[in-house]
């Protein structure tokens, strides 16, 4: 994670918290985001996001891929490991609907897993509830299960738009299950085919960060 000092333009409360610091980061498309970070805690580096209208108007929808991207590399390091999980239900928590989070381990737990090759891999077409498509292909690699997530368009051709976190939770239940843990890795580059991949490890057990680090509730209308 980068240093928070130098992060200080963007800090909104008044004096720097023990744990956390509230930000609120201007976006490229006139939307602004409303952060808390926290270094080092239990294990971790975390932070989470809500985006809002430039108001400061709380939206009703998560982040998009591009704004937590655009984050990622705000708040983190070019060769830091960062993640977005998926728990298994019961330990699931949502303090707040429309946030999401990032996280990195400070114990070194994770590394990158090495990148699947899909030219070969066929896909198959998901229909979700709200009438999308989604384009599926699964491998294993390196001791990951891994499932490769792109958008289609009416055409059921690729589309240049990635898939929502809702739409990537949908398809995690779908194809492992509500008590599986699985993992997005955020690299310091998008993927470039409009794709994303969920990873699930077939060696060893994923630690997820305790849930007194998940959140706030306090995420809203910033006054």
């Amino acid at each position: 994670m980068k240093d928070i000092d130098l992060l200080e333009k963007y800090i909104i409360n008044n004096e720097r918290l023990k744990i956390n610091n509230n930000f609120l980061v201007p976006l490229n498309n006139n939307k602004k985001a409303f952060v808390v970070a926290s270094e080092n805690f239990m294990g971790w580096n975390h932070v989470s996001a809500h985006v809002t209208e430039s108001t400061g108007e709380a939206l009703k929808r998560t982040p998009s891929n591009e704004e937590m991207q655009f984050l990622r590399n705000l708040f983190f390091r070019e060769n830091d490991v960062v993640l977005e999980f998926h728990p298994a239900k019961k330990d699931y928590v949502n303090n707040h609907s429309y946030v999401l989070h990032m996280w990195e381990s400070t114990d070194d737990k994770f590394v990158y897993p090495k990148q699947a090759a899909w030219d070969n891999i066929s896909g198959k077409v998901i229909t979700l509830p709200n009438q999308k498509m989604l384009n599926i292909r699964r491998t294993i690699k390196s001791g990951w299960d891994i499932v490769n997530v792109r958008t289609l368009n009416k055409k059921k051709h690729i589309a240049k738009k990635y898939a929502t976190w809702d739409e990537m939770c949908y398809i995690k239940k779908l194809i492992y299950g509500e008590d599986d843990v699985c993992v997005q890795f955020r690299y310091h580059d998008m993927s470039e085919d409009f794709s994303i991949n969920i990873y699930k490890s077939l060696d060893e057990e994923i630690v997820t960060p305790p849930s007194i680090l998940v959140g706030s509730k306090s995420f809203g209308k910033i006054v």
